[in-house]
């Protein structure tokens, strides 16, 4: 302990000067403050930091594997290229920090609470966040297999391109998460909490959100072949531009849902709640609507070829422009609102053609059509 306050005092003296180097190993730092100090190549294997203020303290290239950090005040705290593999971050609040490179594996943050943390081309493999808090923080390009993030609570943080799939997430909540690219493709989301978050071009073939609450979570462009949303309620949701072939609704209510634009081939909505919902220019290519409620729905010149709506509720539907060969149609099919296109045949149907005399581009704008 004496030869590190020896050092700290050194750099005190010698102000801007970084300590190299130097080998700590084992060694307590309980209680001490380094606030600003810079340590490069230094080994803090197996120390313990209970107590310590570390602000503006900078790790280049050190050794900290198994350092115990519980306890500590961490803030504006940057790791560079450091191996801090099994360290200990349980309970602590860290606000403004930095992990670019390095390995934070088998780390723990147990019940920590972190702010506007910067995580890039390191590895958080086998960490684990249980019960933690991240706010306002960005990750990328961030090893995560064998995360475990069970009850971890996320907020208005960007994770693109995540491998959610392979993170262990039982419980977590995910409030305005950026998971745009993010990949799940099979992953079972229905033991997390979504609300707003984004999906843009994530890859979610045949993942299980059957029954979920999906409030104002957008899926824009997303690849959700075979997914399974049945039962699913959602409010403000977004499915516009969607790869979703065979994907699930069925019994889920997502009124004023937006598929604009989507490929939704086979897919069922059997039962479905999709009062007001938009489906303008949508693929709905041999799609099952029975006993679906569709009052008021946007199916404009979309292709319903072959779609089944029996039983279905269509009062007051919009299929203006809607190709609608061999759909089957349900008893409410006159109620709905049909204009001139309703019954193009396959020799007059002509997609491009359609497209240049849809609706203003503004609409589609708005709605997010692709």
């Amino acid at each position: 302990m004496a030869r590190f306050d020896n050092l700290i005092a050194w750099e005190r003296e010698n102000a801007g000067h970084a300590i190299a180097g130097a080998n700590l190993r084992g060694e307590s730092m309980a209680g001490r403050d380094v606030s600003g100090i810079s340590f490069v190549d230094c080994d803090f294997r197996d120390t313990t930091w209970s107590q310590a203020r570390l602000c503006g303290v900078k790790f280049v290239d050190c050794r900290l594997q198994a350092a115990d950090f519980r306890g500590a005040a961490l803030e504006n705290l940057i790791f560079l290229q450091s191996d801090a593999a099994r360290a200990r971050f349980d309970g602590c609040t860290w606000r403004n920090g930095t992990i670019a490179g390095g390995s934070f594996a088998g780390a723990t943050f147990i019940d920590a609470h972190v702010t506007k943390l910067s995580a890039a081309g390191c590895s958080l493999a086998d960490a684990d966040w249980s019960r933690a808090t991240l706010l306002e923080s960005a990750w990328a390009d961030v090893t995560v297999s064998g995360f475990v993030g069970e009850a971890l609570r996320v907020r208005s943080t960007a994770w693109p391109q995540i491998a959610l799939g392979e993170m262990r997430l039982h419980g977590a909540e995910l409030d305005r998460v950026n998971l745009v690219a993010a990949r799940a493709d099979g992953m079972d989301l229905r033991r997390l909490r979504l609300r707003q978050c984004l999906f843009s071009d994530a890859q979610l073939r045949g993942a299980q959100m059957q029954q979920m609450q999906l409030d104002g979570n957008q899926f824009i462009k997303a690849q959700l072949d075979g997914a399974r949303l049945d039962g699913a309620h959602a409010i403000g949701v977004s499915f516009a531009g969607a790869n979703a072939p065979d994907a699930v609704f069925t019994d889920a209510a997502l009124h004023g849902a937006n598929f604009a634009g989507a490929m939704l081939a086979h897919a069922s909505f059997a039962r479905g709640g999709l009062d007001r919902a938009l489906f303008h220019r949508a693929s709905l290519l041999q799609a099952s609507f029975k006993g679906a409620t569709l009052r008021w729905a946007h199916l404009t010149h979309a292709d319903l070829g072959g779609a089944d709506f029996s039983g279905a509720d269509l009062a007051d539907a919009d299929l203006h422009g809607a190709r609608t060969v061999d759909a089957v149609r349900p008893s409410s099919w006159s109620k709905a609102r049909h204009g001139d296109a309703e019954l193009l045949s396959c020799e007059r149907y002509d997609p491009s053609e359609l497209r240049a005399r849809g609706p203003s581009t503004t609409f589609e704008k708005e709605h997010h059509v692709p």
